[in-house]
């Protein structure tokens, strides 16, 4: 009897959940869950190519007051 394995791999993003990035100011602070989850949205957008979703909930978490910085890390979300 033979076994086989499959190793699926999965592109993985790097987002910090409900914490701001080194690019905020010099405290942390808790992102709401909200923005957490419209940030976690926009990565599934960009991962899927959907440029023009990750556009508008990029938007969407602007209007809210935060920015988001797409970095070689990932994106962080940072506190206007």
């Amino acid at each position: 009897m033979r076994l086989e394995i499959l190793i699926i791999s999965v592109p993985v993003i790097w987002m910090v959940p409900n914490t701001l990035s080194p690019f905020s100011t010099d405290k942390e602070e808790t992102i709401p869950e909200d923005i957490v989850k419209l940030a976690e949205e926009r990565i599934f957008a960009r991962t899927a190519k959907d440029w023009k979703t990750s556009d508008n909930l990029r938007l969407e978490i602007e209007s809210l007051g935060y920015d988001v910085k797409d970095t070689p890390e990932g994106q962080k979300i940072i506190k206007k």
